[in-house]
């Protein structure tokens, strides 16, 4: 859409004298196009009205052209997190996303959205194009509004990558099957069929077994080619060799090698490319990332259970007298306590329990600087759950981190003495079971000897009881 003011000139090409000439606005107007996708066609329009300068705010004009800047490239899904896709957004179009669920769905965009819970966000793209072997691409825009005032946009280019990896050293010939094992891992659901098929060109509308992914590596996944070059124990002579047609191959541009294969997901069979990637870069693909505005909680999960939209809810609840009497008799203080909600709109409903690793990051506070632990306790306080907890480092702040597999209330606990813990981490502890302390519960060896000293001991005193007792006789 393009909007002018009253007055302002414009050049525009008149037929009938045959010539460019300049032409002034009449009135103040915006124009534009809007595809209709029903109908397969575009419908152009104008509007015409009175504009009002709104200047805004200077403050929030900084803040959105920073915000503007985090969100200014390209934004993709790729390998696990497009089988989350396949798995629960259905899709007519050749990618599987929609402008509706965009800023839920891409992690840069859940991230900004997220991080700035006083703004308002607007994805809007063309429903897509086809990009390439190995990817579908859709241009488009993100405004950032407030208060009614649109501060900024910026132009994106919205991708799936249906590129999917293996570890580095994986053989050729085990492509399909350590990657359908890793994505059954990842689903942690056997009702769902997974299946990697190897390419069959009889079959496949992929036209050739292999392509070059350089330039989407560096360009969409942000991938460091030289780097990717070293620890794939490659270079780009290698990878030329690999590429079956070499027709529009340039030997000096970026070159990486991937093999097309079959991915049947149920009954949904999607063409897909697969190649070599080191654990720590496509690990990237595997974790769902969502934070809470009001508490600045985070979760990072791998499950393949929970949507890409889920958006962590956060409560801080009152502790009862009977629960804080209840974790003194355990030996600790309660300093903090959360109700944790995992929900999808997608699935429209909240998830509580996690098949992979789910990790949440608690913002610390100064002053918890104890014996700390997190301790899950059920409503009638007969079972109890301890969390070992570590201090970690996450966007230049300190957060308590555990790790846990269902959702539900947690306590922030600060043992009141030195608890050197046999500890039960993430095990139920029934009927009352509590902590106990390493020198009153000793190992089966010490416990020999100490029963030998004891032995000696009461050896002894019952010697000198015999013997005072002859002396008053």
């Amino acid at each position: 859409m393009w909007c002018h003011r009253k007055g302002k000139e414009y050049e525009v090409y008149d037929y009938e004298q045959e010539k460019t000439v300049t032409k002034f606005f009449e009135k103040d107007e915006c124009s534009g196009a809007v595809y209709l996708f029903e109908e397969q066609e575009s419908v152009e329009f104008v509007l015409n009205g009175n504009f009002t300068q709104v200047d805004g705010d200077e403050q929030t004009k900084k803040e959105s052209f920073e915000i503007i800047k985090t969100i200014i490239d390209d934004v993709y899904v790729a390998d696990v997190a497009y089988l989350n896709h396949l798995l629960y957004y259905p899709s007519n179009s050749s990618t599987a996303f929609s402008s509706e669920l965009a800023l839920s769905e891409f992690a840069e965009l859940k991230k900004v959205v997220e991080e700035n819970p006083d703004y308002n966000f607007f994805v809007g793209f063309e429903d897509t194009r086809r990009g390439d072997n190995y990817i579908s691409m859709a241009e488009g825009s993100t405004y950032v509004e407030k208060d009614g005032i649109i501060y900024g946009f910026t132009l994106n280019t919205y991708s799936n990558a249906n590129m999917f990896f293996v570890p580095v050293g994986t053989k050729k010939e085990d492509y399909a099957k350590v990657l359908e094992e890793r994505l059954n891992n990842y689903i942690g659901n056997p009702e769902v069929k997974i299946k990697v098929e190897e390419y069959d060109k009889d079959k496949f509308e992929t036209p050739f077994a292999n392509g070059n992914v350089g330039y989407l590596f560096k360009d969409y996944l942000k991938i460091d080619i030289e780097n990717y070059y070293k620890k794939v124990g490659t270079n780009r002579d290698l990878e030329y060799a690999k590429i079956d047609n070499k027709e529009y191959l340039d030997k000096t541009e970026n070159i990486v090698a991937m093999y097309t294969y079959g991915l049947y997901v149920n009954d949904q069979r999607i063409e897909i490319g697969i190649a070599p990637l080191d654990v720590s870069e496509y690990s990237k693909f595997d974790t769902i990332t969502t934070r809470d505005s009001k508490t600045g909680i985070i979760l990072k999960t791998t499950s393949g259970n929970v949507p890409l939209d889920a958006k962590l809810l956060v409560e801080q609840f009152e502790v009862s007298q009977k629960e804080l009497k209840h974790l003194d008799d355990l030996g600790y203080k309660n300093l903090n306590s959360y109700n944790l909600k995992l929900y999808s709109k997608i699935l429209d409903k909240v998830i509580s329990d996690f098949n992979n690793v789910t990790h949440v990051m608690i913002p610390l506070n100064e002053e918890w600087d104890g014996n700390l632990k997190v301790i899950y306790m059920s409503e009638d306080l007969k079972k109890v759950e301890y969390y070992d907890v570590q201090i970690v480092d996450y966007n230049n702040q300190k957060y308590l981190q555990f790790e846990t597999k269902h959702f539900s209330n947690y306590y922030i606990v600060e043992a009141k003495e030195e608890i050197k813990a046999d500890t039960i981490t993430k095990e139920e502890v029934k009927e009352e079971q509590v902590i106990k302390n390493e020198d009153t519960n000793p190992k089966t060896s010490d416990n020999i000897s100490t029963y030998i000293i004891l032995s000696i001991i009461s050896f002894g005193v019952l010697l000198s009881a015999i013997k005072f007792s002859k002396k008053d006789n």
